[in-house]
């Protein structure tokens, strides 16, 4: 019976051991630097630096919405709205990270 407890015993303080080890603090490191963030957009300046993002990442997510209202409120000429729109079409339908950042890349070149 007592091998059997100190057997128990070892193996129940390894086991807490290796759980409490587990729930320690994390070493990875999240950077809110390369988080695309999502919301209002109030500028070509902001927008341009989404997309920055976005052509970085190769994901877009909830950084579009508000992005169509964004660019039809653009002060800039109503031809190149018109292209913005039109990337950013293809910019919804796009799934490829390799797609998101090309067309994410050439709205940015876009603006000013």
């Amino acid at each position: 019976m007592c091998a059997f407890l100190r057997g128990f015993l070892s193996f129940s303080l390894l086991s807490t051991v290796l759980v409490v080890a587990g729930c320690g603090k994390s070493d990875t490191i999240v950077s809110s630097e390369n988080t695309v963030p999502s919301g209002a957009l109030s500028s070509a300046s902001d927008l341009k630096k989404i997309l920055t993002l976005i052509a970085e990442s190769g994901e877009a997510g909830s950084a579009l919405d508000g992005m169509s209202d964004t660019i039809t409120k653009l002060d800039v000429a109503d031809d190149k709205k018109q292209k913005l729109q039109g990337l950013y079409t293809q910019l919804e339908k796009a799934r490829q990270p390799a797609a998101i950042k090309k067309i994410a890349g050439e709205m940015a070149a876009e603006l000013p």
